[in-house]
């Protein structure tokens, strides 16, 4: 599936958020977009995995129908989360009733995949493995897209290492989209990278 944004801007009220973003994004592409707190990467995000929408400009996609694209989308961001009473299982078996296992995943690789406790609440985890569940559970599921807001947040070096590894076998063939403050282990695997400036968005070299 082919994305397309053109002429995208976003408000709130009468300050603009994001303006004039123009953006191809093609069917298996790793694009980074960086960008200072504050700059507008998350809105942007937001927009294209369909939780919001553009008070300008228009996104549009091809080989999916409108309807089923939020199907199409796995993300991974600080303010999506999870059920924290529940226990890893019980997450996991509540998360694929509701969306599907990319091809060659199911429950056990899942649990290979992320190597945590299966034996206690989701709420005693650490915030490190809160977030490799998350990731788990992105890169496990049937979409086009993945988006990564912030994938790395609370990861120690270990685990960005697990991070890095785990993106690298289970993206495939998917397009990949990565935002985050700076360059680094999060946009490694990305071959083009454009940072937001002044609401704007400028290739980097």
């Amino acid at each position: 599936m082919d994305l397309s944004l053109e002429g995208i801007g976003k408000r709130y009220g009468k300050e603009w958020i994001l303006k004039d973003i123009n953006l191809d994004l093609r069917s298996g592409s790793h694009t980074a977009i960086t960008g200072a707190n504050g700059s507008g990467k998350s809105t942007l995000m937001k927009i294209i995995a369909g939780f919001l929408s553009a008070s300008k400009g228009n996104l549009e996609h091809t080989g999916v129908e409108a309807e089923r694209y939020y199907k199409e989308v796995s993300m991974v961001a600080p303010y999506l989360d999870i059920y924290r009473d529940l226990n890893l299982e019980q997450q996991i078996r509540f998360h694929f009733s509701l969306r599907e296992y990319q091809e060659g995943m199911d429950e056990q690789s899942l649990l290979g995949m992320i190597d945590l406790p299966t034996d206690r609440p989701i709420s005693s985890y650490s915030s490190g493995m809160t977030q490799r569940l998350k990731v788990g559970l992105a890169l496990s599921t049937r979409s086009s897209i993945v988006i990564m807001d912030e994938g790395t947040m609370n990861l120690d070096k270990q685990a960005m290492e697990w991070y890095a590894k785990a993106l690298q076998k289970h993206i495939g063939k998917r397009t990949l989209l990565v935002a985050s403050n700076s360059e680094g282990v999060e946009t490694d695997s990305c071959t083009r990278t454009f940072r937001i400036i002044e609401k704007k968005l400028h290739v980097l070299e």
